[in-house]
């Protein structure tokens, strides 16, 4: 079976659950900013909103589901030309850690695909602005040294 890490990228502060078309029930908000999908179910989750704008976005990718573009009504639709498919590289978002315990960190980081030097410093810098856990600047530092 193969899954999808998901990010929360809505507003809601509580945790709430959401449901993909397998019937499998997924909790998001709040402290759960973080979660693994089934890959069935991704689509779908992908495809909520929240006044316009995206309840999830693909972990470390920032990838969402487009919004679907109004067609104009009344007039005739023409012929789609199909153009050829090109891989585009999307930006990545830099895991928060200040919003995840350290566990919940190890886990995301894990999930995702590999950092970068600048992508790790990034969460570095976003600690220290926080609560500045030594636990996770540890950790971080850690994965910096594997990088060299």
């Amino acid at each position: 079976m193969n899954t999808i890490t998901l990010r929360y990228i809505g507003k809601n502060w509580g945790t709430q659950s959401y449901y993909g078309p397998t019937g499998t029930r997924y909790r998001f908000g709040g402290s759960r900013a973080v979660g693994v999908v089934k890959g069935e179910d991704v689509d779908k989750l992908l495809s909520l909103r929240e006044n316009g704008k995206p309840l999830f976005a693909v972990e470390g990718t920032g990838y969402s589901m487009p919004s679907p573009v109004p067609r104009p009504k009344g007039k005739r639709r023409e012929q789609a030309v199909e153009a050829p498919q090109e891989e585009v590289e999307l930006p990545r978002i830099v895991i928060d850690p200040r919003e995840l315990t350290t566990l919940q960190l190890k886990e995301s980081i894990e999930a995702s695909t590999p950092m970068t030097m600048r992508e790790i410093e990034q969460m570095i810098e976003l600690e220290n602005s926080g609560k500045a856990r030594q636990s996770i600047l540890n950790y971080l530092g850690g994965l910096m040294k594997a990088l060299k």
